[in-house]
Parts: C-alpha cells; structure tokens; sequence
C-alpha cells in the first residue's frame, strides 16, 4: 500500500488568524480541513488530505487533520501543511505508509498515543517534526518506527521534536534521518519550560540526521 498514486484530495486553506480573536476554544478544530470525532473510530486508506495555508509569522496553525476520538488508522494517506499538520490528540492512532509534510510542529496533541509505521516525513521549513502535549504520565505517547525524514529546507534546518508540555513522551526507532534533522536530535520549548519529565529517545536509527551523542542532555530523559 502506497499514497503515491491516491486519487482523492480535500483540500481547505484556513489558519488561526481567520479565526475571530474571541473565539477562545477549539481554535485548531475549527481550522482544520477535515476533523475526526466518531467514538467508534475510522479507517481511513488512500486519501489526501491538505491544509496549503503556507508560512505565517503570527497565528499561523493551520491543521490539516484533527483526530480527536480513539481507535483510528490512516493507510497510505498524505497530509500536507506547513505549521500544526496533524493533531494527534486523543486516544490510539495508527499511521501506516503515510506521507506527512509541514516545518513547525507538524505532528502535535496531548492525549494520543499513535504508532507511525514506515511513514514518510518531508520538511519544508526551519522548524520542529513533533511537539507532544502530554501533561502526566501516560496520557501521551508518539513513536516512529521505520520512518524516512527528508527535506529541502537545509541541513540541520529540523528538529525531532520538542516538549510542548511537560511530560512530552516521542521515540524514533529504527528510522532514516536524513541531514535536514539537526543530528542534536531535540530542542527545548522555551528557557522556562522545564524538561526533568520530558522523555525523548532515539534507538537503532541510521543516516547523518541520526548522530545521537550531540543532543542537549537537558532536552532528554
């Protein structure tokens, strides 16, 4: 199975700043181009699914697609954006032989654990792959498994991931990573975002994006 030859695309070009500044809640589901709620969960296959807002300095979140229900899987797909493609944000996923595209924080939520299954990931600007939510324990989890990352925004120009909240929990395992990852692996929030809880880990992945030895020890548990 493969998204190269999918022949349906939804396609919806809408980011955070249309949106009226007092509307305060669910702000990245009211923007994305296709939002998925059923609690008896979908199969999705061989579908595109594309938010092309493009680089916006203020306000620029632009989902393509909202999953916020568990029990889903994605099967050859191909979501395309550039800030906040996918929220993974609630329950169990499963991305297999997907293609995702996006530069700042392009896989992100707070209470997913989803399993990326030899999925393709194309950076398209200076930015982040994963900002993970996870603000305890075990509501949050995102590992990567034989995944492929390129891109032609320049060598070292992405990042793996980095903690969105305190309990950030990603692993990439088994992947290729390409030299767009910046080989230090991980980045920090902000300065006062605290990561003593943060667990990032990287195990058994190849190509010069890959070097684990340079990541800050204060990025990583």
């Amino acid at each position: 199975m493969s998204y190269t030859e999918n022949k349906v695309t939804i396609t919806h070009t809408m980011a955070q700043k249309d949106l009226a500044p007092e509307i305060k809640n669910g702000r990245n589901d009211l923007v994305s181009t296709l939002s998925l709620k059923s609690s008896s969960g979908v199969k999705m296959y061989n579908v595109n699914v594309a938010n092309p807002t493009g680089k916006i300095d203020n306000l620029g979140q632009a989902v393509a697609v909202y999953v916020d229900a568990s029990d889903y899987g994605f099967y050859g797909c191909n979501f395309t954006g550039y800030q906040d493609t996918l929220c993974a944000h609630k329950g169990r996923e499963l991305y297999s032989r997907s293609y995702i595209s996006g530069a700042v924080d392009y896989i992100f939520g707070m209470k997913a654990n989803a399993w990326f299954e030899s999925c393709d990931f194309e950076t398209v600007g200076k930015g982040w792959i994963t900002a993970n939510g996870n603000r305890d324990t075990n509501l949050s989890e995102y590992v990567f498994n034989r995944a492929r990352v390129f891109g032609s925004s320049g060598n070292g120009s992405t990042y793996l991931g980095r903690p969105w909240n305190p309990y950030a929990r990603v692993v990439w395992q088994n992947s290729e990573l390409s030299d767009v990852v910046n080989p230090a692996g991980w980045a920090i929030w902000d300065s006062a975002t605290s990561t003593a809880d943060v667990t990032f880990k990287e195990f058994n992945n190849s190509g010069a994006g890959a070097a684990t030895d340079k990541g800050p020890p204060s990025a990583v548990s």
